[in-house]
């Protein structure tokens, strides 16, 4: 008897396919707006953005304190500190010294330019120093930027690239105003820190000391 070998199926020839990606345009295309996401990404962080900020904060200070010999804007006074944002983070601070006995005041914005693409609508201040029977100091500052500005008492404008510190004494008619460069970022915003920053420097010392009222007798 003779054997064969068992049958076996035939096996199924699978033909391969290629398997194909996507156009090579579409991976190009894919790879641009993959890159402008990172690239706008590292802007985002830090890379040339610059981030914006709009509005006001008003701050400072008001005193009276007892004295055999008293010197108004030293041992009286009030203290407006003013910073005016339109962009940059920092903003512009000023600040308003009087001899007055009383601050206040409110904010505002204005339709602006355009800065890194965004609206900057810029940023105002109306404030106003008072005493009871004396003459109210008014005055209006503005920015278009957050880093330039001028402020307004009645008809002159000061401009802040000569200063951003005022004095004014009311001892007479029209008041004095004093402009002084000095950094007012760096000033303090306590009454008594203030009190003291007036007796340390000269310039506030000389300003006030000169428009003095004279003592009722020397009148």
């Amino acid at each position: 008897m003779k054997t064969y070998p068992p049958k076996r199926k035939p096996r199924k020839t699978v033909k391969s396919r290629e398997v194909t990606g996507a156009p090579k345009w579409v991976l190009i295309g894919v790879s641009v707006i993959t890159g402008s996401i990172v690239m706008s990404g590292m802007m985002f962080l830090g890379c040339g953005f610059q981030a914006q900020v709009s509005g006001i904060t008003d701050g400072g200070s008001s005193w009276w304190t007892r004295s055999d010999d008293p010197t108004p804007g030293i041992h009286s006074a009030a203290v407006s500190m003013t910073t005016l944002f339109s962009g940059p983070e920092e903003g512009v601070t000023f600040v308003v010294w009087s001899d007055l006995a009383n601050r206040g005041g409110d904010g505002g914005s204005n339709s602006g330019n355009m800065l890194n693409g965004n609206k900057n609508r810029g940023a105002s201040h109306v404030g106003r120093h008072t005493a009871p029977g004396r003459e109210p100091i008014g005055f209006t500052a503005e920015t278009k930027d957050g880093v330039t500005g001028t402020i307004r008492f009645g008809d002159t404008t000061y401009d802040f690239a000569n200063g951003k510190l005022f004095l004014v004494s009311s001892q007479q008619q029209p008041a004095e105003i004093l402009q002084l460069d000095v950094d007012t970022t760096k000033m303090p915003d306590e009454t008594e820190s203030l009190m003291e920053f007036a007796k340390e420097n000269e310039a506030i010392q000389a300003f006030f000391e000169k428009n003095k009222p004279l003592p009722a007798e020397d009148q």
